[in-house]
């Protein structure tokens, strides 16, 4: 799957670029956190060391998270902490529609190898 490179500002404290998804895999990534499960809206750019997505909910900076990916009999599972949320209305002509969230999610080092299966799944996942 083709992906483009997200410029980094100078601020910026990633430890790789992330690379934007052309199109969205077919498997569902679901986020856990507080006995809760969470369908992931949409993910944006990924990169072995985190994960920008859309979840209907908002959630806190600084939560603890488990990402699972389930696709073709294969199941990884990360785990990691969001670092940034940028709350957005989902677009719905339901005047009482809830909010959701852009997260960036910064995933624990400590599991690497996790980490670049997961990468390499969410690049690779929508063949």
């Amino acid at each position: 799957m083709s992906a483009k490179q997200l410029k980094t500002k100078p601020e910026e404290r990633r430890c790789a670029t992330r690379e934007v998804l052309a199109q969205q895999p077919k498997s569902k990534l679901r986020l856990y956190t507080n006995y809760r499960c969470l369908d992931v809206v949409e993910i944006r750019d990924v990169s072995p060391f985190g994960v920008g997505l859309r979840l209907n909910v908002v959630i806190d900076d600084g939560a603890r998270v488990h990402l699972r990916y389930a696709h073709k009999g294969v199941q990884i599972e990360v785990m990691g902490t969001v670092v940034w949320k940028k709350a957005v209305k989902l677009p719905e002509p339901n005047p009482h529609a809830a909010y959701g969230c852009w997260v960036g999610i910064f995933l624990r080092p400590n599991s690497l190898d996790a980490n670049f299966a997961l990468y390499q799944a969410l690049m690779n996942g929508t063949t």
